[in-house]
């Protein structure tokens, strides 16, 4: 609605409402934008005697021929909406900040097929991910030089990308190791987004992971003997190290936060605004504004921080530092905080990933338990007469509430995400939803275990006891039509009782045997020989035997020797063996690592431990020891080390016969080790895990 400012307009016909408003001088056009809580109480500042007012308020006043509201729900959408008129009109009276110079930024077009860093000035593009900015465009070139080696990615314009394409060669950048040719398909594109998402993450403040992959890569080539390969890689990470010193360090912790300062007169106001990510300065950034109205500090901050962010919705850090609180300050931070909620081109990417796969996953879960639920009640009729049914029923229910969630995912809210038309704080919202049900879902489970199954259920465990783990195996001779039948028990690596039934394989009667024996041989392990265990014959017919031949998990090929009357027959048969649960003790010591002894077959242990345990440089040790209590001599051994960043091998060093280390960095969290070793024709393996914190 709009009335005139001359003569002074009524205060009741102002609606005393939040909302913006407009003045405009008699030409129409928009000199001043503002907004208020109340606007009956905000415009009325604006009538009173001249004398009153500011100079440049009263200049506003005088100039303004009409003034005309827009009324929304809340102080949060004034804020938005007053950001987007004053971006539209410019309006002459509103303060509006300006670089001191134009900064150039180092920007990643993630959007393109094949993206290429490169230095950009002037308005951001959508779906470009920015670093910066810096002071000098060199800068930027000099640490993107510093890096290629290590991230050889395009950096050719299209011009040149599609020349070598067409020639079939690539350019020298290629020869020189700071391109991987996608030019020529030397690298798909899917491989070179891998690279650019490593740097994007380098550039980000994520810099462990790739300083750890080149020094493991440098350790390795040194170990191969390697050397030019491991003197690329030490200038490699010679270089990233340079580059990260550019990047001034400012906090001991990976924060992301901004920090401006002020310096003002009566005419004029200066600001500096330092980016800083994951604790480095990132970039920098300077603005001058000539103070056209009437503003404080606080004003000043508020009409600052609207105006920096309001574009660059994809880089609102959870912080920002400011000299004096901003005026409107809750209003501000519910504004910011539905920018961070503004999709990023990666979020979305994985956005979309994750709700291709999680709507068939949780299908195929809700099938899965329904059935399982079916079988555990005894049927339809089980589900509804016994509280172990009902209880399965509120669980079946919350499966299928989750489908129904990752369905709307996968269908709604992902498609409208992709077109723009949603943020993702609506999917935010959809997966906090499937969290609560997962949880319900594992309390009701717990709830199940807590009671007594269904009768269908006690019905057939009555009717069938579990019968002890084993392997049972059949081999034929064909030509004198002989057949055994080997039961192996428990089937895992260690001792194990193995029964033999010997019969005619045409009449199934008991075969005439005077000796059978057994002939083990590893089947993927040729280092270890073959060894062979006499059986002897029970009073109920069969043969038996016990031994510890089976050592190791895997396939295992088992010979039948049998001997008769006639000549003796040979039955070859085939095991796959379990690994045995390996019992772990733990010793706790105050002022010394953890200590973890684990029983290995045969009576021999492994002893392992942490030094010092603790985020940061540490040495892992494992030590064989048999029987006896005395250090087990072993040939050779392989260990890995498994994290939440993945799983990676460790270079052993030998301390002693059985005695190996390896020489670590951990961060906070689980850590697990494993550890394989042989010993003449017996292979030992074990882990243990830790939590370091």
């Amino acid at each position: 609605m709009t009335v005139a400012t001359s003569p002074r307009p009524k205060p009741e016909a102002i609606p005393d409402h939040p909302g913006v408003y407009l003045f405009r001088d008699r030409d129409g056009r928009v000199i001043y934008v503002g907004k208020a809580i109340s606007l009956r109480k905000r415009t009325a500042s604006y009538f009173q005697p001249m004398r009153n007012l500011h100079p440049r308020t009263a200049a506003m006043v005088e100039g303004s021929a009409s003034l005309e509201w827009v009324l929304v729900q809340s102080e949060v959408e004034a804020l938005q909406l007053e950001y987007n008129l004053i971006k539209q009109h410019r309006p002459r009276y509103n303060v509006r900040y300006r670089d001191d110079k134009s900064y150039p930024w180092l920007a990643v077009p993630l959007a393109d097929e094949i993206p290429r860093p490169r230095v950009e000035r002037g308005p951001r593009r959508k779906g470009t991910r920015y670093f910066g900015p810096y002071a000098h465009a060199y800068a930027i070139r000099e640490t993107l030089d510093l890096l290629l080696r290590t991230f050889p990615m395009r950096t050719c314009s299209k011009g040149v990308f599609d020349r070598h394409r067409r020639l079939g060669r690539p350019c020298i950048l290629y020869d020189i190791h700071k391109c991987s040719g996608p030019c020529v398909g030397n690298i798909s594109p899917e491989d070179h987004r891998r690279i650019v998402e490593d740097f994007v993450a380098f550039m980000d403040g994520r810099t462990r992971p790739t300083l750890q992959r080149l020094e493991a890569e440098m350790r390795q080539a040194a170990e191969q003997l390697n050397f030019e390969l491991a003197a690329r890689l030490r200038d490699q990470l010679a270089s990233v190290r340079k580059a990260m010193e550019r990047q001034q360090m400012v906090s001991s912790t990976p924060e992301d936060f901004d920090i401006a300062a002020f310096a003002e007169d009566d005419l004029e106001a200066a600001v500096q605004v330092f980016f800083v990510r994951r604790g480095r300065v990132v970039g920098r950034r300077g603005f001058v504004v000539d103070k056209v109205e009437a503003l404080d500090t606080p004003a000043l901050a508020a009409t600052f921080v609207q105006q920096l962010y309001g574009d660059r919705a994809d880089e609102v850090p959870r912080e920002i530092f400011l000299p004096v609180e901003p005026e409107g300050a809750e209003a501000l931070r519910a504004w910011l905080a539905g920018l961070r909620g503004r999709e990023r081109p990666e979020q979305m990417a994985t956005a979309v990933r994750f709700s291709k796969l999680a709507a068939p996953v949780l299908g195929l879960v809700a099938v899965t338990g329904l059935s399982r639920a079916l079988h555990l009640a005894g049927g339809w009729q089980g589900l509804l007469d016994s509280n172990y049914g009902h209880f399965l029923d509120v669980k079946v229910a919350l499966f299928l509430g989750l489908v129904l969630l990752g369905a709307l995912n996968r269908y709604r809210i992902v498609p409208a995400l992709s077109g723009g038309v949603r943020r993702l704080d609506e999917l935010r919202r959809n997966v906090r939803g499937e969290v609560v049900l997962a949880a319900c879902i594992l309390a009701v489970t717990a709830v199940l275990s807590q009671l007594p199954p269904g009768k269908f259920v006690v019905d057939q465990a009555a009717a069938k006891p579990p019968a002890p783990p084993s392997l049972q195996v059949e081999g034929s001779d064909f030509a004198t039509s002989v057949r055994v039948a080997l039961t192996v028990s428990p089937g895992t690596t260690g001792p194990n009782a193995f029964t033999a039934k010997i019969t005619d394989y045409d009449s199934g009667e008991d075969w005439p045997a005077t000796r059978v024996a057994l002939r083990f041989t590893p089947r993927d392990q040729p280092d270890i020989g073959a060894s062979t265990l006499d059986l002897k014959r029970a009073d109920d017919g069969l043969w038996r035997g016990q031994g510890s031949q089976l050592s190791i998990a895997g396939r295992w090929v088992v010979v039948g020797l049998i001997e008769g009357s006639g000549p003796a027959v040979t039955v070859p048969m085939e095991l796959r063996i379990r690994a045995a649960p390996q019992q772990v003790r733990v010793s706790e010591v105050p002022g010394q690592p953890t200590l973890y002894t684990v029983t290995l077959a045969a009576g021999d242990s492994l002893q392992g431990y942490v030094d010092p345990g603790r985020p940061g440089p540490n040495t892992v040790h494992f030590t064989f020891f048999n029987r006896s209590g005395d250090e087990q001599p072993v040939d050779r051994g392989r260990a890995r080390m498994t994290t939440s960043a993945g799983s990676e091998a460790l270079t052993l060093i030998r301390l002693g016969p059985g005695h190996f280390a390896a020489n670590i960095d951990l961060e906070p969290g689980r850590v697990s080790f494993a550890i394989d070793a042989t010993a003449a024709r017996t292979r030992y393996d074990g882990g243990f895990q830790q939590l370091i914190q």
